[in-house]
């Protein structure tokens, strides 16, 4: 398989980000404020929904765009594909994008 990638590519190394998704413990979930429901309105209620207020929402925002990250290694490219960005960035390019984004409702 190796070979055949090196092959269809041109490339001898290849590199790929993978996404993370938090784990948060059901119980320290507020369910009188979160809520379930589908994700665009498709589906069954399989995402809780944690509402934040505004001033809730830039502290959140406030806090990723300046928490501490680790610097990436010499070898390692930011050649990210755009559709699955990691948070950080998406938020780097202005506070509203996350509202339209991985955020939205």
């Amino acid at each position: 398989l190796t070979e055949a990638i090196i092959c269809f590519t041109g490339d001898e190394q290849l590199y790929f980000y993978d996404a993370i998704a938090p784990i948060v413990a059901a119980d320290s979930i507020d369910m009188s404020v979160a809520f379930r429901a589908a994700r665009y309105g498709k589906g069954g209620d399989d995402y809780i929904n944690c509402p934040m207020s505004r001033e809730q929402y830039e502290a959140f925002y406030s806090a990723l765009i300046t928490a501490k990250s680790v610097p990436l290694k010499r070898f390692e490219a930011t050649n990210w594909f755009e559709s699955c960005l990691p948070i950080e960035e998406i938020a780097r390019r202005g506070v509203d994008t996350l509202r339209f984004g991985p955020m939205k409702p």
